[in-house]
C-alpha cells in the first residue's frame, strides 16, 4: 500500500516537474520578447533625444554663423 502511495507522488511530482519547466520556457521567452521591445523603445528615445539637441545646436548656431559672415 505504501509503494503504491509513493508511486503516486512520485508521479504528481514528475507531472509537476514537467508543467513547471514548461512554464519557465514560457517565461524565457516572453521576457525575451519583452527585453527587445525594451531596447527598442529605449533607441527610438535616445534618436529623438539626439535629434532634439542636434535642432537646438543649430537653432543656436545657424544664426550666430550668418550673422558673423555679414
Amino acid at each position: 500500500m505504501q509503494a503504491i502511495a509513493r508511486g503516486e507522488k512520485v508521479e504528481q511530482l514528475m507531472d509537476k516537474s514537467e508543467h513547471l519547466n514548461d512554464s519557465a520556457g514560457q517565461f524565457q521567452r516572453g521576457s525575451t520578447a519583452l527585453r527587445r521591445k525594451m531596447q527598442c523603445r529605449y533607441y527610438k528615445v535616445l534618436a529623438l533625444l539626439a535629434l532634439v539637441v542636434l535642432a537646438i545646436i543649430a537653432y543656436v548656431t545657424v544664426p550666430l554663423i550668418s550673422a558673423s559672415s555679414d
